[in-house]
């Protein structure tokens, strides 16, 4: 019985280490901003995900529910922190969708499971190429007007669609395509609930897409595809924790 009772608080201790671990990796990625096109990008979603598929569900949730924790009582862990506000006040700013959205998105990258039923892989490829198909025709609709201001529009639009199917043709030849499915299923939500809060913050009438969503949609490409090659040697590694 005391056997077990150690072996309980050690395992406990050890998640908690993970968790803090994680915290601060995420604090770090949050940070540092790498110079990217069309915005610079920081690393925080590639972290996400990462911590969902390398540490499982469970300590991922429980990382990303720490390092809100640590945002909300006013460490500077945060994004914006402490240029824009520290605790409460810059938690329920207009961020604040995508931070909530960062524990589907951890949730969903470490319970999710690639799908070998054949007639499964073939609906959840129609559903990708469906999502994929509405989301190049809205880039489309945003590159509409042919005016001078409105070119480079055309040109950010061509360039997410080559990026994305160069993502999609490299991840048949590795393998990886299921990965990646799981992925965008993944990062959805945090896009999904960020624009909804950004929205309920500045209004609707605004162009919530373009500000909450288009700028990043290419780094976020690339990020996917980086964890897509990865994934099944990241999963290896839950067998340590």
């Amino acid at each position: 019985m005391e056997l077990v009772k150690t072996i309980s608080n050690n395992k406990i201790i050890k998640i908690f280490l993970i968790s803090l671990l994680g915290s601060i990796l995420l604090t770090i990625s949050a940070k540092i901003k790498i110079p990217f096109y069309p915005v610079p990008m920081t690393m925080q979603t590639f972290v996400v995900l990462f911590m969902g598929v390398a540490f499982g569900w469970k300590i991922g949730v429980a990382t990303i529910s720490l390092y809100l924790f640590e945002g909300i009582i006013g460490l500077p862990v945060f994004a914006g922190t402490p240029e824009k506000g520290v605790g409460l006040v810059y938690f329920t700013g207009p961020t604040m969708g995508y931070l909530i959205g960062f524990l589907i998105a951890t949730f969903l990258a470490g319970y999710l499971k690639p799908i070998n039923n054949l007639f499964k892989k073939i609906l959840s490829s129609i559903i990708f190429s469906y999502l994929l198909f509405i989301f190049l025709i809205f880039l489309v609709i945003e590159a509409l007007g042919f005016t001078p201001e409105n070119l480079p529009k055309l040109f950010d639009a061509s360039l997410y669609s080559l990026c994305l199917f160069t993502t999609i043709i490299l991840a048949f030849k590795t393998n990886a395509f299921k990965s990646a499915l799981i992925l965008l299923i993944s990062v959805l939500p945090i896009y999904i609930l960020g624009i909804f809060w950004l929205g309920v913050v500045i209004g609707w009438d605004k162009p919530l897409f373009t500000l909450g969503a288009a700028p990043f949609l290419l780094a976020e490409s690339f990020k996917i595809f980086l964890l897509a090659i990865l994934y099944s040697n990241l999963k290896k590694l839950r067998k340590f924790i």
